[in-house]
């Protein structure tokens, strides 16, 4: 491939993914930004640093001088203060106190005892500024084995304001710059980790970013999936319909009746996933349809209970409506139909032998349907799944049994949306129990 190939696909991929030029910008500007803060902040404190040090050096030589002029004739003194101050402080590299004669300048005291008494003929030129401006101390900056120094003269003054002699002072700043390095460097340190920290959000947010664009993407191809199940369950569901009809015209013939049962139970198997599919996809999308009206439910669950007694006599269990009590209720007659009948369908098909007791209660607040049974029972493991889709349990006893694993999931999702709730209580072996409440009309906040 080219570079211009190559070129030309990395545009198109920018162009696709805007969200990369962003945070590519931000990658860059943001820490590019923390570091020229950061060397402007320090070259800030440099220049302060150096002012305040310059301050303190000239402070010192303008408090010596002060007094100094006045001990010009006695030099033990001066000595005597000279060693004080440099026992006190010891980044003080020499002091030195000197008397003008003529143009020379010797030393009269000093931090070094050695040269008292020698002539300075080390900074003749600085003396010499130092004529220029008699108030105020020159102050220079030296480096001598990488090592900065200050060194500082001041002019002394008698009297009558005649210049008698020199003060020279020179600083070691090996200690403060030593610790001004190291916390310069933990500055940097702290810096790097801001501006590793700033990328690392930078690179979230563009995750956040792809994931948005992701989740768009998912969010239309799921759109795509219902409007395909829609269509799809629809077209089925016509030759179905076809299917079971002519299966029920032909019941009445003799001749072949096996096989047209089994044509008959498949296509209502085949059926039910249909619908079982077609309202997963209306609950999703929110498209499934509520008409609560306020009714007493217990007429519903009584035919219910009838409609089912005959399934239930052919497998040799019993099915009974041990009470009926009534309460008005908000919710949708037709769905709360299919609920109760996916709750007894689902007891009368597990249940292998024994009963199915229904029962329907009031309480202060709420209504309840309950339908208990003495079949399989669920562990507490497979509990914890029951409400998700296609959930079902896997039991040598259930093997026989045919399901979407769908209905439960329906039931819960359709409960909730009549502001209902539903709860199972089972131990495996001894039966089960699944129970709908749904708030009593004067009881709904």
């Amino acid at each position: 491939m080219s570079l211009k190939d190559s070129i030309q696909r990395g545009t198109k991929f920018l162009r696709q993914n805007p969200q990369l030029i962003y945070t590519l910008s931000l990658s860059i500007l943001i820490p590019l930004a923390f570091i020229y803060t950061g060397q402007n902040f320090l070259s800030v404190a440099e220049k302060n640093q150096e002012r305040i040090e310059k301050d303190r050096i000239g402070l010192m030589q303008d408090t010596f001088v002060a007094f100094a002029a006045e001990f010009l004739d006695d030099p033990d003194f001066l000595q005597e203060r000279i060693e004080s101050l440099g026992s006190q402080n010891n980044s003080i590299i020499t002091f030195r106190v000197l008397r003008k004669t003529g143009n020379s300048q010797f030393i009269i005291a000093s931090l070094n005892k050695n040269e008292v008494g020698n002539e300075d003929l080390e900074y003749p030129q600085e003396y010499g500024l130092v004529g220029l401006n008699l108030e105020e101390s020159f102050i220079l900056e030296k480096f001598k084995d990488g090592i900065r120094h200050w060194q500082a003269f001041r002019a002394i003054l008698s009297n009558d304001g005649n210049l008698t002699g020199f003060l020279m002072t020179e600083i070691s700043m090996e200690h403060i710059d030593s610790i001004s390095a190291r916390n310069i460097q933990i500055a940097y340190i702290i810096l790097a980790a801001i501006v590793a920290v700033i990328v690392l959000f930078i690179l979230r947010h563009a995750r956040i970013v792809d994931y948005t664009a992701l989740y768009r993407r998912l969010s239309e191809l799921n759109q795509l999936k219902d409007e395909f199940i829609s269509i799809a369950s629809h077209e089925l569901r016509a030759p179905l319909t076809l299917i079971r009809g002519y299966a029920d015209e032909l019941k009445g013939d003799p001749s072949d009746k096996d096989k047209i049962e089994i044509i008959k139970n498949h296509s209502d198997q085949l059926a039910k996933l249909v619908e079982d599919i077609l309202e997963v996809s209306r609950i999703e999308s929110g498209r499934l349809k509520m008409e609560n009206q306020d009714i007493d439910p217990a007429d519903i669950v009584e035919n219910i209970v009838s409609m089912f007694q005959g399934q239930a006599k052919e497998k040799g269990l019993t099915l009974d409506l041990v009470n009926k009590s009534s309460g008005v209720v908000t919710i949708d007659p037709e769905r709360f139909r299919q609920i109760i009948t996916n709750m007894v369908s689902n007891s009368v098909k597990y249940t292998l032998q024994g009963s199915v007791t229904v029962d329907l209660e009031t309480t202060r607040d709420e209504l309840a349907v309950s339908v208990h049974d003495s079949g399989i029972g669920i562990s507490g493991e497979d509990q914890k799944k029951l409400f998700h889709k296609f959930s079902r349990i896997k039991d040598e006893r259930t093997s026989k049994v045919r399901g979407t694993g769908l209905g439960l999931w329906i039931t819960k999702r359709i409960v909730e949306l009549m502001n209902g709730d539903i709860v199972v209580e089972s131990i495996k072996g001894t039966g089960s129990s699944f129970i709908v409440t749904f708030p009593l009309k004067d009881k709904q906040s």
